[in-house]
């Protein structure tokens, strides 16, 4: 796995666990729940950022294995 492609994983990783834990820490539930909005909105664009992130990591992963895999065929043929 490359450089890029491991700091896309933890970068999502920790986006997704940091952004899911703030909104369960706001407590934020609406106007009768007292919670703070600004920290569950905060932690739901993390949760959103997350996705993309652990998703682009893997079509780079993906895209570098078949390269591979195709770059082995071209050689075995020669």
């Amino acid at each position: 796995m490359s450089r890029w492609t491991s700091w896309l994983l933890v970068a999502g990783v920790i986006a997704m666990v940091l952004g899911f834990a703030l909104v369960l820490a706001s407590g934020y539930g609406g106007n009768s729940s007292g919670g703070s909005e600004v920290v569950w909105r905060i932690g739901g664009v993390l949760v959103e950022i997350g996705g993309p992130l652990l998703v682009i990591a893997a079509l780079i992963h993906v895209g570098r294995l078949i390269r591979r895999a195709a770059v082995r065929r071209i050689n075995a043929i020669r």
